[in-house]
C-alpha cells in the first residue's frame, strides 16, 4: 500500500510540474505564432517584431542567474510561485499595451518568470526522483514544452483570427490566475526560512555560478546547448514568419502547422525516453545534434512545397526534442554544483545563444532570405554533438560510467566537488 500511495504522489508531482511548465512556456506572450499579427497591428518590419525573442532572451540571462541559484537557498516552490506571478503580470501588461516599445519592456518580465520557473521545475524533478524514474519526469517536463507549443500555437491563432492577439493573450491571463492561485498548493513545501549562514550568498554568486564551468563535462553540456540554440531559437523565432511570408498563409493556418512542428517536438522527446536504456544518453545526444544540420539545411534550403516542407521541419523538431531531453537529464546527473546554480547557468548562457541566434536569423533573412537560415545556423548543431561526444562521452580514449539507479551514463570520470556554503571556498 506504501508503494502504491508513493507511486501516485510521485504521478501527481510530475503532472504538477508539467502544468507549471505548460504555464511557463506558454508565457512569453505574445507567442512567435502571432509575430505576423503583432507586425501588422503596430505596423512594424519582420526582423523588428523579431526582437521580442531577443528582449527576453537578454533579460533572462540576468535575472535567471538570480533567481535560480536563490532557488538552492530559499527553496523550488517559492521561486517557482514568484515566476508564475511574474507570467500573469506580463500577460496582463501584453494585453493592454499601447505600443511595441511597452511590449518590449514586457519581454524583461517574461525573462525573469522564466528564469524563476524552469531550472526550479528541473531541479526539483533531479532531487525528487532517481534513475529511471528521474528520466521519465525529465522527459514529461520536456514533452510538456512541446505539449504547451502545440495548444498554444492552435488556440491562440484562431482566438485571434476572431478577435486579435491581445484576444489570446487575455486567454493566458485566465489560465495563469487559475495557476498561481492552485498549482503551488500541490508542490513540496519549503524549509522554513532561516537565517543564511554567512557567505551563504557569496557562495551561490560566486563558487556555485563558476563551478558549472570548472566541472568538464557539466561545462560541454552547457556549451552544447549553446550551440544547438544558435539554429534552434532562430527556427523558433522565424518560422511563423517564414510560413507567412513565403508561404503566404494565414493566421489560423500558421496555428496548424506549427501543431505539426510541436508535434515532431514531442515525439522525439519520447522516442529519446524509451530510446535510452538501450542506447545510452550520449549517443542519443550527440546523433540527433548531429542530424539536426542536414535536415534543416532540407527544411530552410529548399524551401519545398508546404507538406514536404512541413514533413522536413516536423523530422527537425524531433531531432531537438531528443537533443534537449538527454541534455538536461544529463546536466543535472553530472553537476557537482547546486542543481539550481546549474540551471540557471545553463538557461542563462542558452539564452545568450537565443539572443545572437535572433539577431543573426533576423540579419539572414533581412539581406540573404530564408533559404540562408538553415546552411549558415546549422552547423553549430554538429558542434554541439562534437562536445558531447568529446568531453562528456570521452575522455583521452577512456571512457567512465557512473550507474545512476539502473541507468548507465557514460561521462568523464571527476573528482567530487563540493560548496562550502560558510567559507565560500571549493572543495576536492
Amino acid at each position: 500500500m506504501r508503494a502504491t500511495g508513493q507511486r501516485r504522489a510521485d504521478r501527481r508531482l510530475i503532472l504538477i510540474l508539467c502544468l507549471i511548465t505548460f504555464l511557463a512556456n506558454a508565457g512569453n506572450q505574445p507567442a512567435p505564432s502571432l509575430y505576423p499579427a503583432v507586425a501588422k497591428d503596430f505596423g512594424i518590419s519582420t526582423a523588428l517584431v523579431g526582437q521580442l525573442s531577443t528582449v527576453s532572451n537578454l533579460s533572462g540571462i540576468i535575472l535567471t542567474l538570480i533567481l535560480a541559484p536563490l532557488s538552492d537557498a530559499f527553496g523550488r516552490k517559492r521561486l517557482i510561485t514568484i515566476g508564475i506571478l511574474l507570467t500573469l503580470v506580463a500577460g496582463i501588461t501584453a494585453t493592454f499595451s499601447p505600443s511595441f516599445g511597452v511590449l518590449l519592456l514586457v519581454r524583461i518580465i517574461g525573462g525573469a518568470s522564466w528564469g524563476g520557473i524552469m531550472p526550479s521545475v528541473y531541479s526539483l524533478a533531479a532531487e525528487r526522483f532517481s534513475g529511471t524514474m528521474r528520466t521519465i519526469a525529465i522527459g514529461w517536463i520536456t514533452s510538456t514544452l512541446s505539449l504547451g507549443g502545440i495548444i498554444t500555437n492552435v488556440l491562440f491563432t484562431q482566438v485571434a483570427q476572431f478577435t486579435s492577439w491581445r484576444g489570446s493573450v487575455l486567454v493566458y491571463v485566465a489560465w495563469a490566475t487559475i495557476g498561481v492561485v492552485v498549482l503551488p498548493r500541490f508542490l513540496p513545501t519549503d524549509p522554513p526560512l532561516a537565517r543564511l549562514p554567512r557567505g551563504m550568498l557569496r557562495a551561490l554568486f560566486g563558487s556555485g555560478l563558476i563551478l558549472p564551468f570548472r566541472h568538464r563535462a557539466t561545462r560541454a553540456l552547457i556549451t552544447s546547448n549553446v550551440a544547438r540554440t544558435l539554429h534552434w531559437s532562430a527556427m523558433n523565432t522565424y518560422i511563423a514568419l517564414l510560413f507567412s511570408d513565403v508561404y503566404g498563409v494565414t493566421i489560423a493556418t500558421i496555428g496548424y502547422l506549427s501543431l505539426g512542428t510541436s508535434v515532431g517536438y514531442l515525439v522525439g522527446v519520447n522516442l529519446a525516453s524509451r530510446l535510452t536504456p538501450r542506447f545510452g544518453l550520449q549517443r542519443i545526444n550527440v546523433w540527433s545534434n548531429a542530424l539536426g544540420f542536414p535536415i534543416l539545411v532540407l527544411t530552410t534550403g529548399l524551401l519545398a512545397p508546404l507538406p514536404i516542407m512541413l514533413a522536413f521541419a516536423m523530422c527537425y523538431h524531433a531531432c531537438m526534442g531528443a537533443g534537449y531531453t538527454t541534455q538536461q537529464t544529463l546536466l543535472l546527473a553530472v553537476t557537482p554544483a547546486g542543481k539550481g546554480a546549474t540551471g540557471g547557468v545553463n538557461s542563462a548562457t542558452v539564452q545568450a545563444g537565443g539572443v545572437f541566434a535572433s539577431i543573426i536569423g533576423g540579419v539572414i533573412i533581412g539581406t540573404l532570405g530564408y533559404r540562408w537560415l538553415g546552411p549558415l545556423l546549422g552547423w553549430s548543431g554538429l558542434l554541439a554533438a562534437f562536445l558531447v561526444w568529446r568531453a562528456v562521452a570521452v575522455n583521452a580514449g577512456r571512457e567512465a560510467e557512473i550507474e545512476d539507479g539502473g541507468l548507465i551514463v557514460g561521462i568523464e570520470a571527476q573528482p567530487d566537488v563540493s560548496i562550502d556554503a560558510a567559507t565560500s571556498r571549493t572543495k576536492v
